[in-house]
């Protein structure tokens, strides 16, 4: 019979629920399966450490790490199936536990090809690092992705052109879920090691009883928000009823009432984008704020919030999804 691997769980026996229905996670990491220098249980290890809710190892075009994932019990960590699959013109991650997906697509119609298989097959897919030196995504006029990594690893690295990217493709009217990752590979680099676990930290909002099942379709809706770390900034938006993600008929006078949290953000500034750039911005000086504002969105089909530092406008500390305006 074949090899057991990781399923993608409705349940998580064990794991107590967030009363508040928030978890933070990674959803982009290495182990020796592909090119990372430590075992699953290692990188486990290292999520439980920084309090980590959830946990997505994406080892390079391979399953056999999900194999080895399928034997360990971690009832204190949601363990969500997938890989990276690393092509010559960019790499994507697939989350889910639908089988392999084939690598080997050189030409934009082939990617375009792989990508809505995965997509068919109930994966739930993401564009990676879509900057220098990722390696870049190379086929910038294929879409289809469910969600799109405007953050891998420390900000500094090239990120503000993913997220530029983002931007692009929202101002065309496509509805990307931003996430983020951070594409560790090493454990044993000591403290000269650049990417480390959970650097960006993901948080997701999941009200029901917490699975991999419900966490992947509650980012599927959007309902993130990608923050610099474990214990960095929490940044939320909402309008009314409707959250990050949602889409919410447009007002009849173009002024949108917004409220926007920000615990752990005090020194830094808030922005509030749209499609033609910075719509508002606010200082935070709390430890938690809570903002409303009224904004003119008659020149944009969606908005978003981030925090900048304070002493550096262009280093992110957290960022959320979009709310959509029809």
């Amino acid at each position: 019979p074949p090899p057991v691997t990781l399923p993608l769980r409705r349940d998580a026996p064990g794991f107590a629920p967030r009363p508040d229905g928030w978890y933070r996670g990674e959803l982009h990491c290495h182990t020796h399966h592909s090119d990372g220098d430590s075992s699953p249980a290692e990188m486990i290890a290292a999520a439980r450490a920084l309090g980590l809710d959830f946990l997505a190892i994406t080892d390079h075009n391979t399953l056999s790490h999900l194999i080895e994932l399928a034997a360990l019990g971690t009832p204190d960590l949601i363990l969500i199936p997938g890989f990276e699959v690393t092509t010559y013109r960019g790499h994507w991650n697939v989350w889910g536990d639908r089988g392999w997906i084939d690598f080997r697509t050189l030409t934009p119609a082939l990617m375009a090809e792989a990508i809505q298989a995965a997509r068919a097959r109930g994966y739930l897919t993401s564009c990676n690092h879509p900057r220098p030196y990722g390696p870049p995504w190379e086929f910038a006029e294929v879409t289809g992705s469910h969600c799109l990594e405007v953050w891998n690893g420390p900000w500094v690295l090239f990120n503000a052109v993913s997220l530029a990217y983002y931007e692009r493709r929202l101002k065309a009217g496509e509805r990307l879920v931003a996430v983020g990752g951070s594409d560790a590979h090493r454990l044993r680099g000591g403290a000269d090691e650049v990417a480390r676990v959970g650097t960006p930290t993901t948080w997701v909002y999941c009200p029901g009883p917490p699975s991999a099942v419900a966490l992947l379709d509650a980012l599927r809706a959007g309902h993130a928000f990608v923050s610099e770390g474990a214990d960095g900034p929490r940044l939320t938006m909402s309008a009314g009823p409707a959250m990050m993600g949602d889409a919410i008929p447009r007002p009849p006078d173009a002024r949108l009432l917004l409220t926007v949290r920000a615990v752990g953000g005090a020194g830094s500034t808030l922005e509030v984008r749209g499609a033609p750039g910075c719509l508002l911005q606010y200082p935070v000086t709390g430890p938690d704020e809570v903002i409303t504002l009224t904004l003119d969105v008659s020149g944009t089909a969606y908005v978003r919030a981030q925090l900048v530092s304070g002493a550096d406008s262009d280093l992110l500390r957290a960022l959320t999804n979009p709310i959509y305006l029809r």
